[in-house]
């Protein structure tokens, strides 16, 4: 995942929170105000979850990306002086 991806999906959840504290002080509806908690939640979560799988993909996480890089260069053949 991206950065600009954690950061949109960021903003969500700080509009939620944002949404949600206003539902209960301000306009005081608080169906509304526990509609965005659980979404507030959710998001939490998901970012939880793309960090997770941004670390197994790193290079220096779990490495899948490197592992998917030397299957890749262990099919072609090449013998690394250009021929």
């Amino acid at each position: 995942m991206s950065r600009p991806v954690f950061y949109m999906v960021g903003g969500f959840a700080l509009a939620a929170l944002i949404l949600a504290v206003l539902s209960f002080t301000v306009f005081h509806i608080t169906v509304l105000g526990i509609i965005f908690i659980v979404a507030l939640t959710a998001l939490i979560a998901f970012i939880g979850w793309m960090e997770w799988i941004r670390r197994q993909y790193a290079f220096g996480g779990g490495g899948m990306m490197d592992k998917g890089h030397q299957t890749m260069l262990s099919l072609l053949d090449f013998d690394g002086n250009g021929n």
